[in-house]
């Protein structure tokens, strides 16, 4: 379909390219489903990861490292998960696809100036990690409250995303042909 096409070109340039792509589209479009294609047909070169909608920092890295086959042990902490994500994420070998993007926002928290969660991210990005966000409308949304409530100016965390790719509003009656014969 065009919406698995334009998914797989950003997941190929984010993996060349080792920098921060967000792809956005409606909810229920077939970003997930196609994502997972890309990547079941790229074995090794990157790891989808669905964003908790907790708060919970260790269930966020927690998360992560199972989507990377990073062991965790059973008292694992944020502490000691974190540098071996950073590590197997340095360099941008392995593109992280995570989704479901707009938790990565604190959803009560607005008295933090910095998103913990995006700084991570961008602490990663300039390391050359490659990491694909997948959205909806709502991850803008949900960015532009953030800044109104706490004052955190997104215009570096913005100026990151290398490649921004806008999903059409919905499938054409041949893709939807397409998805019905699959």
């Amino acid at each position: 379909t065009e919406v698995s096409r334009a998914v797989w070109s950003a997941l190929d340039y984010c993996s060349e390219s080792r920098c921060l792509v967000l792809v956005s589209g409606r909810p229920r479009l077939g970003k997930t489903i196609s994502a997972k294609a890309w990547i079941d047909q790229h074995p090794g070169r990157a790891r989808y990861c669905e964003t908790p909608s907790s708060a919970d920092d260790l269930a966020f890295f927690t998360a992560i490292a199972r989507a990377l086959g990073i062991t965790i042990e059973s008292n694992a902490k944020t502490k000691n998960l974190r540098p071996r994500i950073e590590t197997a994420l340095h360099g941008g070998d392995v593109v992280l696809a995570l989704d479901e993007s707009s938790n990565l926002f604190p959803s009560h928290n607005y008295r933090l100036a910095r998103p913990a969660r995006i700084c991570w991210l961008m602490g990663l990005i300039n390391q050359g990690a490659a990491i694909l966000l997948l959205v909806t409308p709502q991850f803008f949304n949900t960015q532009a409250d953030y800044v109104d409530k706490s004052g955190w100016a997104a215009a570096q965390w913005n100026g990151r995303i290398q490649k921004y790719v806008s999903l059409p509003e919905g499938l054409s009656i041949a893709d939807l042909e397409k998805v019905a014969r699959a």
